[in-house]
């Protein structure tokens, strides 16, 4: 009998509070939004998970989504789909537009649903998230918070 041995993946997702609270029920959480049709340069579909240090990563993905919490998961290779997508560069002042010299393209890795049963959760910080007017500004330009 030959058994097949999967490999583990360490990924990391920045969520609301909301969302993290669903997770932590033990919820499926589903999304099946297409992200190029919301106007961003990604062919990702559904929840984007990374693998870069977050704190590097923080840097292009604030204005993105909600930094609320941050949560590493220990994630079966096979489940997500590996994609990719243009973030803000970081090392450009905040630019009037987003052409592609001030952009930087990252890899993402997506599915449509997910649950704690599945990607299981190692850590969460809340360090990342912002207060005060960082939070308001945050919120005018990301439909996320």
């Amino acid at each position: 009998m030959v058994v097949q041995q999967k490999f583990i993946m360490i990924l990391h997702r920045f969520m609301s509070e909301l969302e993290y609270e669903r997770l932590m029920k033990g919820e499926t959480l589903h999304n099946h939004t297409v992200h190029r049709y919301n106007g961003n340069d990604s062919n990702s579909i559904g929840f984007c998970f990374f693998s870069e240090d977050p704190e590097m990563a923080v840097h292009w993905l604030t204005g993105c989504c909600n930094t609320d919490v941050l949560v590493t998961f220990d994630v079966p290779d096979d489940y997500m789909r590996q994609r990719s997508a243009f973030y803000r560069n970081p090392d450009i002042p905040i630019p009037k537009d987003l052409k592609s010299e001030n952009r930087i393209q990252r890899l993402d890795y997506c599915c449509e649903s997910y649950s704690r049963q599945v990607c299981k959760p190692l850590s969460c910080t809340r360090k990342y998230r912002l207060e005060g007017l960082e939070r308001l500004v945050a919120a005018c330009v990301c439909s996320s918070y």
